[in-house]
């Protein structure tokens, strides 16, 4: 029983320290009375003058036949025993106690992926066929990317754009209507025209670094897309790669866009046509740790996804959750079903008055 007491916590301690004070004007009231009160009221300085008590009330009392009262009636020392057990029910259920219940279970594991996006102009080369139509790169990622936001639920997906410079499009979050909308919004001219698979992978190693965690600690996979075309050298991008996987990072890499010149669109009038850097990429891949995958079908993208499904998991850091149990309406019921009691004693008591009068 005192073990079960114990384990009662209140979500408003606060309503059981203004109970004394509910209680005591209570017995204020009872023990002066209300003439009492309302001489007590009359010294004030903001009460009016309205009423005066004649200095001679005693002995009209007197002569009324009326006998001066003698200490505090047992009547109402009941009234405000009972009375106070109303207002200490109603203070408790207040407060709202409640016990913790059964642990809830934790959230589930989840990844973390960073997938880093080209969006520069030879995104917009058309060397994918589709249904016999021609299908430019950056469409083909937006493609895959939302396949990759679908297949990925449960998981933290962020994006990061890049060409001549990095910024994050998207953060780590787990609202994929938020990604699925930015993606929609993707353009091949919102950094660049170049690319600069270096500034990427800095960049992102960069916003997801904690110099305090162990370097294998709480860090997302980076998944780079791109063609790696008109690449920019200040940093190598392989340079970039190792330093990511030193770092704690994986990075696998997707290519988008034909391996050779076969892919060309003949009677197109538009960009020279660059095929996809595959060699480089598969360096960048090895540099990071990686695995290079090839987006030319459905079975590609199956094992991008099975590639990224293969990183570790990592547990949600959220305090121990518990069910609730709210106690609340025990004193409340209690409070109540005395004010009831209460109730029905004035009530039955009325009709003996009228008798002896």
């Amino acid at each position: 029983m005192i073990a079960a007491i114990e384990e009662i916590e209140f979500l408003h301690p606060l309503w059981l320290s203004t109970a004394p004070v509910s209680l005591g004007i209570l017995w204020l009231w009872l023990l002066l009375g209300s003439s009492s009160l309302q001489r007590l009221f009359a010294l004030l300085p903001f009460q009016g003058r309205d009423s005066f008590l004649h200095p001679g009330a005693a002995r009209l009392r007197q002569a009324a036949g009326q006998r001066p009262r003698q200490g505090v009636p047992s009547e109402r020392l009941w009234w405000g025993a009972l009375l106070s057990v109303v207002l200490g029910c109603f203070h408790l259920a207040l407060a709202h106690p409640y016990r913790l219940g059964e642990r809830l279970p934790d959230p589930p594991q989840y990844r973390d992926v960073v997938f880093m996006v080209d969006a520069s102009v030879t995104t917009l080369l058309r060397d994918y066929v589709v249904d016999d139509a021609r299908v430019d790169r950056l469409t083909m990622l937006k493609s895959v990317l939302s396949h990759f936001v679908e297949q990925l639920h449960g998981n933290r997906i962020g994006i990061t754009v890049f060409s001549e410079r990095a910024y994050t499009l998207v953060p780590l979050t787990a609202d994929y209507a938020l990604l699925q909308l930015q993606l929609r919004r993707l353009q091949w001219s919102l950094t660049g025209r170049t690319t600069d698979v270096s500034k990427a992978i800095l960049h992102s190693v960069r916003s997801h670094q904690n110099g305090s965690a162990p370097i294998t600690e709480d860090k997302p996979m980076l998944v780079l897309i791109s063609d790696v075309n008109r690449p920019r050298r200040a940093i190598d991008p392989r340079a970039a790669a190792a330093y990511a996987a030193q770092a704690g990072f994986t990075l696998h890499v997707i290519a988008i866009g034909a391996g050779s010149s076969e892919g060309e669109e003949k009677d197109a009038y538009t960009l020279i046509y660059e095929p996809a850097n595959f060699e480089l990429l598969q360096q960048i891949a090895t540099a990071g740790g990686g695995q290079f995958i090839w987006a030319q079908d459905t079975a590609s993208v199956r094992a991008a996804i099975s590639a990224i499904q293969r990183g570790s998991l990592r547990a949600a850091q959220v305090q121990p959750r518990f069910i609730s149990q709210p106690l609340y309406q025990w004193p409340l019921g209690t409070g109540l079903l005395v004010l009831s009691i209460t109730q029905i004693l004035v009530i039955a008591r009325r009709p003996a008055r009228h008798a002896d009068s």
